[in-house]
């Protein structure tokens, strides 16, 4: 068989093949091959192919012309285009001279194209009978003969899966629903404007070279370009929308990317897949550049196990799954990402891996978990990006290697949520020249991270610190400007502020730093092992909120010439060992603190404060301080004095730590934080010193028998603080203070003798202390003059305190306070949970109550006069029936606890029963007595014309059975009288006028309460608790804002025949349970009844019906 006649056989069968109808199609609405020269058409206006098998473009039948049944339209109408982000496509590349694609409104119809091989029945070409090649129809080629001078071009074509009837020319599975299927040729292609849509791949290019897809409408496909094996491959201008694989190489050498837009479906079927870009695999020389990508969950570009590649000048815009990647990076070398736009995804570049990267010039924000990450790579180079709004933006992940060789230099990282340097692993790392701001927490932070230089970097504004340094090693900082770190809105910690050392990091240097503003600490190494070896050298160091070098809980730390000003403390040694400290030039000093035996024992040599040598002296005896000095430290000193030093302006002027019988004579400090400190030392003597504007004077801690004497402190927030002292002696001081004047806690038999305190919340202020004497103590308008909690055997004599509190003591055993004067508050001593305390002699001038005793023991008293009287709540008593020699207002105050059958008539200042049973109380008068009569739990009590004026609770009775109340006269009281478990008692013929609550009755029994007056008060009769069968007769309440009250009530209660005339409301029920209250046979002060205007009114629901209809005779006291 000839040549020919094959030929002729395979176009006869591709015929055959294209006019089979597909299934469940009716014959004739198949899409069909152009015919062959000579082939007639049934179907009108149908042009023979030109001799490249093509027709000729043809003209638009008019709107009124039909086509004929079975066949296609000569013209297709414009097909729907897919939805896009952007309401345009791809603007013109005027500088690539690369043209958008067109919105394809022309193209033609055709099906899938399927080119294999170079010539043959799937390839390009064909013989025709002349011997000549020719393109073979279907190839969808309308140009060229595919050479590099005159390619190929598929172009005008729009071609939809849904139309695709058949596979061409035996290709079976390998076409599936492809567009254009180029595959195993070399020949030079231009695949140009076509339209492609509703296909599983719109372009698949297999073993295909030369090839160039440009300008091309792909849209609605799961995959938009799809390259396996290619050689200088070019794909551009295209728009690929709605796809969920943009474009994917793999093998695809000399692969060019450039000026496409792509965009991934807003909404998916299957919401679990997860959508890539552009996806390059093993394809050494690909570029990626100037393409628009756009909702990727995915990963917007992928690069993988490729060498010499470059993704330039792309924008990847709005990933919006909480996975999804700008771009990835993994396995390659010697590949550049530069002056891309990563926007709005979840990580924006991710390197994992790599060898010779450059990332450099690319703007990425709103990234929100990175914006820049590496881990298990060498050789990186992060340069000139700006990174702003993601959560880290630059971080090194630990992965299975340690990256290797990275430069991270001339960023600027501002504005992310957590870090603007993330060094979590990696060796070999420079972090140089980035402009590193406003970011959430740290803006440098090195955490296990070796050989790493942080240099000549802006490090400022960050909230939390601005550089960290942990479970390092090798780490040099040096020449960066470190400013206003840590004023974020995070709770205080170490870790604010400017650089921080920590977590046993070893051989870091901190070097020729300027650290400013910092909120906490300005540079602080903490919890350094001890093989840290961390050493601060020649920083500046300003505007530390607290202290400008810290150094706490260290080990071997060095610090040497830094320069160091306005900082609350300079350089703080804080439980820390074998430190240096040399050649430092300090402004308000050095604190060394001192928690173990070995922490004061440093290196400290040749610093200054104030121009000022420090005088340090470890392990010194027998010597004098030599003068001047801007601060003296003595460390394990012995018989050392220091002799009458002037310093000011100094956070810890004085320190002796350690030490034993040293003498500091006459020293004048001011303008200090802690004036003059004794640490763990023993027999210190300070005498005739003065103190001004210091936050405390003078802190002892850990001391034995130390002496102050001659002590003047003023202007102080703390006078003299103690802790952990033994047999404290402090006598002929003078302390001016806001928050406290002295204040002791964990001590034992302090001596404060002839000590002043003037102007404190607390005067003196004893916690936990045993044994403690204070004499002679004066304390002068303080919030509270003495206040003592726990501890054991306080005595306190011949003293003065004026104060709101003279005296509160809370769980002190047997506190004696004897010949005292306490004066100018509401409560003069205020006793709670004490036990046997004695109190003898002392005058207390207060306005409230003189004294107050809560759950008390064993309480005496004896020879005490108080203005106001004695409040005694669960307190029991030391002598129950004896005369004491206290008075009242300067009447006896009377205390009777057990006794039976006694009469008490008046002159009384106050009566307190205990336990009594058929006691007397008749014609006493008691003017502004806080609570002239207290009862608790007696029998048979009688209070007979008694008279009670402006006291806070003029009659108190508790637990008290059988008690008779007759003709007293209440007035101007808080409460008239109170009544708390009476039971089988009577209130009755009294006159109670006046203030807030004339009578209160709480869980009352079998009571009554009748022929009362009471007139003017805030309420009249208040009932209360659990209230059985008490009975409210015969009482006349007028001039009252609410008359009676029932807050609850129980069985058998009665309010009947009752006067209740003028009152703002006659009777208010806000009883909730129970039977309803019985108001029935009250007179209201009209005939009409309580729901008449001109009658006192009811809130509530309580009987009142029937009523009387005129006043009673009997009602009221006679």
């Amino acid at each position: 068989m000839t040549r020919k006649l094959l030929i002729a056989l395979v176009l006869a069968l591709a015929l055959l093949f294209a006019a089979t109808p597909a299934a469940g199609e009716t014959p004739g609405t198949a899409d069909r091959l152009a015919p062959t020269e000579g082939e007639s058409s049934r179907c009108p206006q149908t042009p023979a192919p030109s001799v490249l098998g093509l027709r000729a473009p043809l003209a638009c039948e008019p709107p009124s012309a039909s086509p004929t049944p079975g066949c296609a339209s000569s013209c297709s109408a414009p097909r729907e285009q897919a939805p896009s982000i952007h309401a345009d496509p791809i603007g013109e590349r005027d500088e690539e001279g690369l043209q958008a694609p067109s919105a394809a409104t022309d193209c033609r119809s055709h099906p899938p194209i399927v080119v294999v091989g170079d010539q043959g029945p799937t390839g390009f070409a064909i013989e025709n009978a002349a011997g000549d090649d020719v393109p073979r129809p279907g190839s969808g080629v309308v140009d060229g003969e595919g050479t590099e001078d005159d390619p190929y071009v598929i172009e005008g074509w729009c071609i939809e899966g849904r139309r695709a009837s058949v596979s061409f020319f035996w290709v079976g599975a390998r076409t599936g629903t492809t567009g254009i299927h180029l595959a195993d040729t070399s020949a030079h292609v231009i695949i140009r404007g076509n339209d492609l849509t509703q296909l599983e791949r719109g372009i698949h290019l297999e073993d295909a070279d030369n090839v160039t897809v440009r300008a091309n409408h792909i849209h609605d496909v799961q995959h938009g370009v799809d390259v396996d094996q290619a050689r200088n491959l070019t794909v551009e201008t295209n728009a690929i929308k709605w796809t969920n694989e943009g474009i994917e190489a793999s093998g695809a050498y000399g692969l060019t990317v450039r000026g496409n837009e792509l965009s991934a479906p807003n909404d998916r079927a299957n919401a679990a897949a997860k959508d890539d870009g552009i996806k390059v695999t093993d394809s050494d020389g690909a570029a990626i550049v100037a393409n628009v990508l756009h909702n990727y969950d995915g990963t917007a570009v992928r690069v993988a196990d490729t060498a010499a590649a470059e993704v330039e000048g792309n924008e990847l815009l709005e990933g919006p799954s909480f996975a999804s990647r700008a771009i990835h990076l993994l396995g390659t070398e010697d590949t550049e990402v530069r002056d891309n736009v990563l926007y709005d995804f979840r990580s924006g570049l991710r390197l994992e891996g790599t060898q010779g990267t450059l990332v450099t010039g690319n703007d990425i924000d709103e990234n929100s978990l990175f914006g820049v990450s590496f881990e298990a790579g060498s050789s990186i180079a992060i340069r000139d990006n700006v990174v702003t709004r993601s959560n880290d933006a630059i971080e090194a992940y630990e992965g299975e290697t340690v990256t290797e060789g990275v430069r991270i230099e001339n960023n600027t990282l501002t504005g992310n949520h957590n870090r603007g340097i993330e060094l979590e692993h990696g060796r070999d790392i420079l972090v140089r020249n980035n402009t590193v701001t406003n970011n959430g927490r740290s803006g440098v932070w090195a955490n296990g991270a070796d050989e790493v230089v942080i240099r000549s970097n802006r490090i400022l504004d960050n909230d939390r610190s601005g550089v960290i340094v942990a479970r390092s090693e090798a780490v040099l900082v040096e020449d960066n400007l470190v400013r206003h770190n840590g004023w974020g809105a995070h709770t205080r910690s170490v870790f604010r502020g400017g650089i921080g050392v920590n977590g046993n990091a070893q051989e870091v240097t901190i070097e020729a730093n300027t650290i400013e503003d910092s909120y906490w600490h300005g540079l602080t190494v903490w919890d350094e092992g001890p093989e840290a070896s961390t050493t601060i050298h020649a920083n500046d160091v300003s505007g530390s909120a607290f202290v400008g070098i810290y150094v706490l809980r260290s080990n071997g730390t060095t610090v040497t010439d830094n320069a160091l000003t306005d900082n609350r403390r300079d350089v703080t040694l804080g439980t820390s060992t074998a430190s240096t400290v040399t050649g430092n030039a300090m402004r308000s000093g050095l604190s060394v603190v001192v928690d173990d035996e070995d922490d004061h024992r440093h290196a400290i040599a040749d610093n200054t404060v104030n121009g000022e040598p420090v005088r340090y002296l470890l392990d010194v005896a027998d010597t004098t301080v030599e003068r001047p000095a801007g601060q003296v430290i003595l460390a394990d000193a012995t018989n050392v004095t220091v002799q009458r030093p002037t310093i000011g302006n100094v956070t810890e002027p004085i320190q002796v730590l350690a030490s034993e019988d040293v003498t500091v004579q006459a020293p004048t400090l001011t303008d200090t934080g802690v004036a003059l400190v004794a640490d763990g030392s023993q027999r210190t003597r300070i005498h005739d010193g003065r103190v001004s504007e210091a936050m405390a004077g003078l802190v002892l801690a850990d001391t034995g028998n130390t002496t102050v004497e001659g002590f003047q402190v003023e202007n102080a927030s703390v006078g003299v603080l103690a802790r952990s002292t033994d047999a404290a002696t402090v006598t002929d001081t003078n302390l001016s203070a806001d928050a406290a004047g002295l204040l002791f806690e964990r001590s034992r038999a302090p001596e404060l003798t002839r000590v002043t305190v003037e102007g404190a919340l607390d005067g003196i202020a004893l916690n936990d202390v045993d044994a403690a004497r204070l004499q002679a103590v004066a304390v002068e308008q303080a919030d509270r003059g003495l206040t003592v909690e726990d501890g054991r055997g306080l005595t306190l004599e011949d003293s003065q305190l004026e104060a709101a509190t003279g005296a509160r003591l809370r769980g002190v055993e047997q506190p004696h306070l004897e010949a005292n004067r306490i004066t100018g508050g509401d409560v003069g001593i205020r006793l709670a949970g004490a036990s046997a305390p004695t109190l003898i002699d002392n005058e207390v001038d207060s306005q409230l109550s003189g004294l107050q005793a809560r759950s008390t023991d064993g309480l005496a008293l004896s020879g005490n006069a108080f203005s106001t009287g004695v409040d005694l709540d669960e307190a029991t008593l030391r002598g129950t029936d004896q005369a004491t020699g206290d008075t009242v207002a300067g009447e006896p105050l009377i205390l009777r606890s057990g006794v039976e059958g006694r009469e008490i008539e008046g002159p009384v200042g106050q009566l307190l029963l205990a336990d009594a049973t058929n006691v007397t109380l008749t014609g006493a008068v008691f003017e502004e007595v806080a609570a002239p009569v207290q009862v608790l739990a007696s029998e048979g009590l009688r209070i007979e014309n008694v008279t009670v004026r402006n006291a806070t609770v003029g009659i108190e009775l508790s637990d008290a059975v059988d008690a008779h109340l007759a003709g007293l006269h209440a007035e101007g009281n808080a409460i008239g009288i109170h009544a708390d478990a009476l039971t089988a008692s009577t209130i009755q013929g009294s006159r109670l006028e006046e203030g807030q609550r004339a009578l209160v009755a709480e869980d009352a029994a079998a009571s009554r309460i009748h022929n009362n007056t009471i007139d003017g008060a805030e309420q009249g009769i208040w009932l209360d608790g659990d209230q059985q069968a008490n009975r409210l007769v015969h009482n006349r309440l007028t001039g009252n804002e609410e008359a009676i009250v029932l807050a609850e009530t129980g069985a058998g209660e009665e309010v009947h025949r009752n006067d209740i005339v003028g009152n703002d409301v006659g009777l208010v029920d806000d009883t909730q349970d129970g039977p309803t209250p019985d108001a029935r046979h009250n007179w209201w002060g009209c005939s009409e009844g309580p729901d008449h205007a001109d009658c006192d009114d009811i809130e509530g629901e309580a009987r009142y019906d029937p009523w009387s209809t005129e006043p009673h005779e009997q009602a009221g006291a006679s």
